[in-house]
């Protein structure tokens, strides 16, 4: 299954089933600009606005069997530290990572993360910039960062990177450092950033990739991302300029790429 947010509504989630190639749209959620994940096989509505405020909360869908849901978004993990809209999240066997988001003050950039067999909540090392509505994913040990807005509505190239395990183990160093102790190394780094503004980031194949993006104009690209070189080249295009679209692995390991700020409903299907 896939899922992703209803650019529409801001409310409601779609789920596409790669099995029967068939789109379902979800009961509706009583807040908007979440961010969505499967946490402990839940899906889950993360943060988000409601009444014209941030929220902290993590709604979960129940299912009376897979794929068929109930009708009701319910509270189930425990809340957040911090009130977001839209965060960046990334999953882990083990942890929900959520970063960033619009809050109350849009210039800080919290990071928190959730042990999902415990349910406990952690604060980590803070984004070295503000993000949301930025895409997050994993590629290899490292997370990935992008794309998205910075500060109030200015969009932005910026790309920040950690190593996993690091982020976990800043915990522990987010502790006032004494004086007189050497400081850590930052946790989080800024790579290159994205040729265009507005891409969506994905791991496919191993690699890093950043899809479709631009402003004022949409393009077709797919980017690729070389940690060596630290820079992107286009590897390939889509049939349609796309930007702040969703971009999925399918389990038959083809990228599928759908919708676009535009409010199309145009979806790709494509091994790269």
């Amino acid at each position: 299954m896939v899922y992703c947010a209803d650019g529409v509504s801001f409310t409601k989630v779609l789920m596409f089933n790669s099995r029967t190639g068939q789109w379902t749209v979800l009961p509706e959620c009583h807040k908007e600009y979440f961010s969505i994940a499967v946490v402990r096989g839940k899906l889950t509505a993360i943060g988000g606005k409601q009444s014209y405020k941030a929220t902290n909360t993590l709604l979960i869908l129940p299912q009376d069997r897979p794929g068929i849901f109930q009708q009701k978004w319910i509270e189930q993990f425990p809340p957040m530290t911090y009130r977001r809209n839209a965060p960046a999240v990334a999953t882990t066997n083990t942890s929900l990572i959520v970063a960033g988001g619009w809050g109350p003050d849009d210039k800080k950039a919290p990071v928190e993360v959730i042990d999902i067999l415990t349910l406990q909540w952690s604060t980590v090392a803070s984004l070295p910039l503000p993000l949301w509505n930025a895409t997050a994913t994993i590629c290899g040990d490292r997370l990935y960062i992008g794309g998205g807005l910075s500060s109030g509505w200015n969009t932005t190239k910026s790309v920040v990177m950690c190593e996993v395990k690091d982020l976990f183990q800043s915990q522990s160093q987010s502790l006032a450092i004494r004086p007189g102790l050497p400081s850590s190394p930052p946790v989080w780094k800024e790579v290159a950033p994205l040729p265009v503004e507005l891409s969506s980031l994905v791991t496919f194949q191993g690699q890093l990739l950043a899809v479709g993006g631009g402003n004022p104009r949409s393009t077709s690209d797919v980017m690729q991302y070389d940690a060596t070189t630290n820079s992107w080249s286009v590897i390939s295009h889509m049939k349609m300029k796309r930007r702040y679209c969703l971009a999925a692995v399918l389990p038959n390991n083809t990228l599928m790429v759908c919708g676009d700020i535009a409010k199309t409903t145009s979806v790709e299907i494509a091994s790269v």
